[in-house]
C-alpha cells in the first residue's frame, strides 16, 4: 500500500504472529520473538513447520490449515479457516486478529484481541499486538498503556521494548524512548534487523520517521553496531532529521568516526 507524501509506512512495530496455548499463554510471558513488531512476538514454529512441507499436507484441522494460509499471507481465507474452529482458543483469536490486522480490518481485529485477551488476559503476546493495532490507529497513548502492561509481564521482551521504544519516540518522548531501544539491542543485538514475518504499518509524518530512525541510529552506534547505525543514519539523512554538524558533534558516534563508512556517508552529504 502506498501513502502520498509526506508520510510513508514505519514497519518498526513486530506483531507476534503465533500464540502457546491458552494454559501456557495465561501462566507464563515467554516471547520467542517470531515477532508477528509480529511488529506482535512469539512462536512461529508452528506455521513456518507447515510451510516447509510443500504441497498442503493431508489431515489439516481447522487452525493447522489457518497457519498454513496466513504464513503464505492469504489472510481472508486464514480467516475463514480460523473461524470454523469448534471452540476458539485465545491462540485462535489472536492468529485471526492478526490476519485481519494485516488486511487493515482495524475493527475485527480489534474485536479478536479483545476475544484472545478475556480467555488469557494476562498474555503478553497478545497484548503486544493489540497496542500495534492501537499505534496504527493513531492512538498512541492507549498503545503504550498496552505495551507497559505486556512488559510489565514479560519485561525481557526485546520486541515490547523496541515497540513502546517507537511509541515514545513518536510521542516526543525521547530520552525513554531511546533508553528503551538500549535495552531492546542488549537483549538482541538485531532486534532493528528486516523481519522475515508479517509487520503491521504505522503512518507517520516523514519527520517523526526521521527521528526515529536517528534514535535508532545512535543507540546502534553505542551498542557498536556499525552497519545498522550506518544503515538508520543514511535514512535519517534522506527523511532531513539530521546534519553533517549534527553527526559530528554527537558523542554516541564517536565510535564510528574514522570508520570508512561514516567517511563516506559524510563526505556524500556534505
Amino acid at each position: 500500500m502506498r501513502f502520498p507524501s509526506p508520510y510513508r509506512c514505519l514497519s518498526s512495530i513486530i506483531l507476534f504472529a503465533f500464540l502457546p496455548s491458552l494454559s501456557s499463554a495465561q501462566s507464563t510471558s515467554s516471547d520467542n520473538s517470531n515477532p508477528a513488531e509480529v511488529s506482535i512476538s512469539g512462536d512461529n514454529s508452528s506455521d513456518t513447520s507447515l510451510a516447509e512441507r510443500g504441497p498442503t499436507p493431508p489431515q489439516l484441522n481447522a487452525e493447522e490449515m489457518g497457519d498454513l494460509l496466513k504464513v503464505h499471507q492469504h489472510y481472508q481465507a486464514a480467516i475463514q479457516s480460523y473461524a470454523k474452529v469448534e471452540h476458539p482458543s485465545a491462540a485462535v483469536w489472536n492468529k485471526m486478529g492478526i490476519s485481519y490486522q494485516m488486511m487493515f480490518d482495524l475493527k475485527n481485529a480489534e474485536r479478536c484481541y479483545k476475544k484472545s485477551l478475556k480467555l488469557a488476559p494476562l498474555s503478553s503476546i497478545v497484548l503486544n499486538n493489540y497496542a500495534t493495532l492501537e499505534v496504527t490507529m493513531g492512538k498512541f497513548s492507549a498503545g503504550e498503556r498496552l505495551y507497559r502492561r505486556s512488559l510489565k509481564l514479560n519485561p525481557a521482551s526485546a520486541v515490547v521494548l523496541k515497540n513502546l521504544g517507537t511509541n515514545l519516540l513518536m510521542q516526543r518522548k525521547y530520552k525513554e524512548g531511546n533508553n528503551l531501544y538500549m535495552q531492546a539491542l542488549k537483549i538482541d543485538p538485531h532486534i532493528f534487523d528486516g523481519w522475515t514475518g508479517p509487520k503491521t504499518n504505522d503512518l507517520a509524518p516523514m519527520q517523526q520517521l526521521g527521528v526515529v530512525d536517528y534514535s535508532k541510529a545512535r543507540s546502534c552506534a553505542r551498542a557498536g553496531l556499525v552497519n545498522c547505525a550506518i544503515k538508520y543514519l543514511i535514512r535519517a539523512f534522506n527523511e532531513g532529521a539530521t546534519t553533517v554538524n549534527k553527526v559530528n558533534e554527537e558523542k554516541d558516534f564517536a565510535g564510528l568516526r574514522g570508520t570508512s563508512a561514516l567517511t563516506r556517508l559524510l563526505a556524500r552529504e556534505q
